[in-house]
């Protein structure tokens, strides 16, 4: 907030939020509507693409295998731009230690006709903490060593594309009056 405090008092008025994390999506949002209301700018969070192939198969993998922390998608990520702070050898004879009620358990199959409604009693239902349900740090059922940095390599320069798309898009755009002065 002061960063974007100082900035719009410099004249910036749009402010593009970027996380790589999903577990920070309420506090940006909070953090956007707070920016809008005491320093008068425009902000925004975008979210695709999601109808890529690479998006569904990964949308896919975190519903199917609740993939959502340190399993094949974040390993993936850090084995594309960190393959150094990347400790496999951790993971020698590994077996999933994600625990969850049987019954929130079924409730992760994406082929259910009622998944819409049971992803959501499951997210009403989990516990607050990761260590509450894990732990090893793995919040998934699916193998972290099965992480491919080429499958991530082509979801992230999708995503960087939508974010330049987005951005220059929205530049066209002329600040409404609401946000001038």
């Amino acid at each position: 907030m002061d960063t974007i405090g100082s900035l719009a008092e410099h004249g910036v008025k749009r402010f593009v939020f970027y996380s790589g994390h999903g577990g920070n999506s309420n506090i940006l949002n909070l953090a956007m509507q707070m920016a809008k209301s005491h320093h008068n700018v425009m902000t925004f969070y975008p979210w695709g693409p999601s109808g890529s192939e690479t998006a569904r198969k990964m949308a896919e993998l975190s519903a199917k295998y609740n993939d959502i922390h340190s399993g094949p998608i974040e390993t993936a990520m850090i084995l594309l731009h960190n393959p150094e702070l990347a400790e496999m050898w951790r993971l020698e004879g590994w077996t999933p230690k994600f625990s969850i009620d049987p019954k929130l358990r079924e409730f992760m199959d994406p082929d259910r006709p009622d998944y819409e409604l049971v992803r959501q009693i499951r997210a009403a239902s989990s516990e607050p903490d990761l260590d509450d349900y894990t732990s090893d740090g793995i919040a998934g059922i699916n193998d972290p060593r099965e992480a491919d940095p080429e499958f991530y390599r082509k979801r992230f320069e999708e995503r960087v594309q939508f974010y330049v798309d987005f951005i220059e898009l929205w530049k066209t755009i002329p600040v409404p009056m609401v946000f001038r002065g």
